[in-house]
């Protein structure tokens, strides 16, 4: 499996109401975050998007599988990952930096 880094922008660009809409796929990390701190956001406001958590530009890696056997492996590995992080209280996720 590898990834690719789909670029979502807010698709209201004047208000900032509407919703996060695919605008453009990476094969790169670092090339998908330079191209979203080069876009204007909301009313042309500019800011550093790769740092922002809810901003108006962000990047979300997509896993790329070759194989079913990869789409089997990945599926089962999230089923553990979910599992595991139900455990967790609140208290437990803050400190891992999960919330």
């Amino acid at each position: 499996m590898h990834e690719v880094y789909a670029a979502y922008r807010n698709s209201d660009m004047t208000e900032g109401r509407g919703i996060m809409v695919l605008d453009k796929m990476f094969t790169s990390a670092d090339v998908a975050a330079s191209y979203i701190d080069d876009q204007p956001g909301v009313a042309g406001i500019r800011k550093k998007w790769s740092e922002e958590r809810y901003g108006n530009w962000e990047v979300i890696p997509l896993p790329v599988f070759e194989t079913l056997d990869e789409i089997g492996q990945y599926v089962n590995q999230e089923m553990a990952r979910q599992k595991a992080l139900a455990k967790l209280n609140d208290e437990d996720k803050k400190a891992l930096g999960l919330k």
